[in-house]
């Protein structure tokens, strides 16, 4: 049998952020405070499902360290890992007396950790920059340890807005179709029965399914109050997420003994 490698796409298919501010530019230029909140209780939402020992957290594609305060009390060590320099350099200025914090620079495609060190590993906004979703299944269920578990956001292709704008020809490209939604070589929207898919291919079965951002809209975000978006969030969560249409589906996955 021929020896087959694992081909890592090049530099030029990769996002950097090395020349974009994306606290300033994203996360303070439009009021984003309603799905920071929604996505930093996810995650705080995920990790209590876990019941096995947490020693190492990774945060994947953590940006400037906007999600630390969703896991900072879980975990002794937190290793926080970015491919651009920039993000790096700004999670460092903001974490960096947090003697539990490590901070790597690195590529999802090719993550640069032992195998087996991770007992929970964090990807929020960050896969819509992988079309190979392949490869960073296959990579992540490497850096996992025996029990570890993978908490990860799918942009979701075929959230209620995205299917309403097709009923109407609005849209041009049909949300239910399985292949990914394409917007660039590094930027992309998945179906979220695909992406369970290529995660269960790579050794991993699911445990639960959520779904937030579901009122992500400049015009509500204007009228209603942060703490009510909060709470009705957490209401069409309940009872919606089985039907996955929200623009953010989160995942909580765990590595197949």
């Amino acid at each position: 049998m021929n020896k087959t490698t694992k081909q890592t796409p090049t530099d030029q298919h990769i996002s950097n952020y090395n020349d974009y501010d994306y606290d300033k530019e994203f996360w303070q230029a439009v009021d984003r405070r309603y799905e920071d909140a929604c996505e930093k209780n996810m995650v705080r939402r995920m990790l209590a499902r876990i019941h096995e020992p947490i020693h190492v957290v990774v945060d994947s594609g953590c940006g400037f360290g906007r999600l630390f305060p969703a896991y900072s009390n879980v975990g002794k060590r937190h290793i926080l890992m970015d491919y651009s320099e920039n993000m790096i350099s700004q999670a460092k200025e903001r974490l960096g007396n947090h003697e539990s914090c490590e901070f790597i620079q690195g590529n999802l495609y090719d993550i640069p950790l032992e195998e087996g060190v991770a007992d929970v590993f964090i990807s929020v906004r960050t896969i819509h920059h992988l079309p190979d979703l392949h490869v960073y299944a296959s990579e992540v269920h490497k850096t996992l340890s025996p029990t570890g578990h993978l908490i990860v956001e799918v942009p979701n292709k075929r959230h209620a807005l995205n299917i309403a704008k097709w009923l109407v020809g609005r849209g041009a490209a049909n949300p239910f179709h399985k292949d990914p939604l394409i917007f660039s070589e590094t930027f992309v929207n998945f179906h979220p029965r695909m992406a369970i898919k290529v995660f269960k291919r790579a050794g991993f079965h699911v445990k639960h399914v959520d779904n937030t951002n579901f009122l992500r809209s400049s015009f509500i975000k204007r009228i209603i109050p942060l703490p009510l978006l909060m709470m009705f969030d957490r209401l069409l969560s309940r009872f919606l997420s089985w039907a996955n249409l929200a623009p953010s589906v989160f995942l909580l996955l765990q590595k197949k003994p």
